[in-house]
């Protein structure tokens, strides 16, 4: 297996590469790379959040836009506007970067379709974006995928799930027949795959050994706090921590912009990220975070899904998810790539037991920490531990159903 990126991609590409710090190819990469890069099978990849999946497959794609064709070549079509921002962003940057002389469009739902037909008479070669989006173009007439040779579908489980999955087959069917699909997600499942499978060709299926656990480089912190008085926690968190660049996760889509109001009023600047929020207004919250404009954004799960900012320290839970797997997709958020990183949630009494509960199932250990006089001080003798293994199986039998009724409920 290639090892390095000037293997992978070439000296020029890892040279830019290395400018922004990224150094050496992750497992996925150096899987995914050169199965792309030939271009002669259909792909399934399935890797961890934060294990570089997005540049597995742009690294591949830019090496193989060709100049003289001025046309689509390529297409990434991601579940939320978030997320296909994201990817463009790094595309252009990249390309940019090492001076290629194609370019990458946006194409998503919430900006103006003038605006966009101007962008496609350029030819770009790369088009990322939304599948509604793509499929209006395509109807008008004025995007032309005769050139394209690879659809990507970042996060497939979920363009492949749903009242998702008749919108991505009728834009998969407006390519030509010689076209190469490779999907990506963090988990591809099996009716995923049953779903996509009279489309692929040959396919090569790269299944990276996951964990169900949060990245070893992020320490998880509870802080007890009466569910009325979280909110100013908050505020003192954010003066003792220092924090310069966090996400603030709260359950109820509809409390992000009240949350995030009450932050500005005690002078801490924030942005807040929800679903019913236009394109321009997600745009320009990510942008500020991600430029160090701002230090939180306050955000939905739903919101957040799929979002890689780099440098990002502190994920706060003002609500403790309710769902374990909703706890490790916003951990995921922080210490990727192996940096460090901070999860600090604020829990109730009832929450406390929620979170030994996932830290058992997910294998990590919660410091309880207190804030006194503007410092976070650990409170070792409250600790919550890693439980040992239950080896009686009465009692095992009798935690795991009362474990399924409180999920159910």
């Amino acid at each position: 297996m290639m090892e390095t990126f000037e293997q992978l991609v070439g000296t020029t590409t890892a040279s830019a590469l290395r400018t922004r710090g990224i150094i050496s190819p992750t497992p996925v990469q150096a899987s995914v790379i050169p199965v792309l890069a030939e271009n002669a099978h259909d792909v399934i990849v399935s890797a961890e959040t934060g294990s570089g999946k997005t540049l597995a497959y742009l690294l591949p794609i830019l090496q193989r836009l060709n100049p003289e064709i001025r046309a689509a070549q390529a297409v990434v079509l991601a579940p939320t506007h978030e997320l296909a921002v994201q990817v463009h962003r790094v595309a252009a940057e990249l390309l940019a970067a090492i001076n290629h002389p194609c370019t990458a469009a946006l194409l998503i739902g919430g900006v103006s379709h003038p605006r966009q037909l101007e962008v496609l008479k350029t030819k770009p070669a790369l088009l990322v974006g939304s599948i509604g989006r793509f499929n209006e173009l395509a109807e008008m007439r004025k995007l032309k995928l005769h050139e394209v040779k690879l659809i990507v579908l970042d996060e497939a489980d979920r363009l492949l799930d749903g009242d998702n999955t008749a919108s991505a087959f009728a834009f998969i069917k407006r390519t030509m027949a010689d076209r190469r699909l490779a999907l990506f997600s963090a988990s591809i499942l099996p009716r995923t795959e049953e779903t996509v499978k009279n489309l692929l060709r040959d396919p090569v299926a790269i299944r990276m050994q996951t964990k169900a656990e949060p990245p070893q480089s992020v320490r998880h912190i509870a802080v007890d706090s009466l569910q009325r008085e979280k909110a100013a926690t908050l505020r003192k968190l954010f003066h003792a921590e220092k924090i310069k660049k966090g996400i603030v996760f709260v359950n109820n889509p509809y409390h992000v912009v009240t949350a995030s109001e009450r932050l500005r009023a005690h002078g801490i600047p924030c942005a807040a990220l929800y679903g019913e929020a236009n394109s321009n207004e997600r745009r320009q919250a990510l942008d500020a975070l991600r430029e160090g404009r701002i230090p939180l954004l306050v955000a939905s799960d739903m919101a957040a899904r799929g979002l890689d900012i780099q440098g990002l320290s502190h994920i706060i839970n003002l609500d403790l998810p309710e769902r374990p797997e909703a706890y490790l997709h916003r951990a995921g958020r922080t210490g990727r790539m192996g940096a460090d990183g901070t999860v600090v949630s604020f829990v109730t009494a009832r929450e406390k037991d929620i979170l030994a509960q996932y830290a058992r199932r997910f294998h990590f250990t919660v410091a309880e920490c207190i804030l006194t006089e503007g410092t976070l001080t650990s409170a070792d003798a409250h600790s919550i531990k890693q439980a040992k293994p239950n080896t009686n199986p009465v009692n095992r039998a009798k935690g795991e159903k009362q474990y399924e009724r409180r999920k159910k409920a």
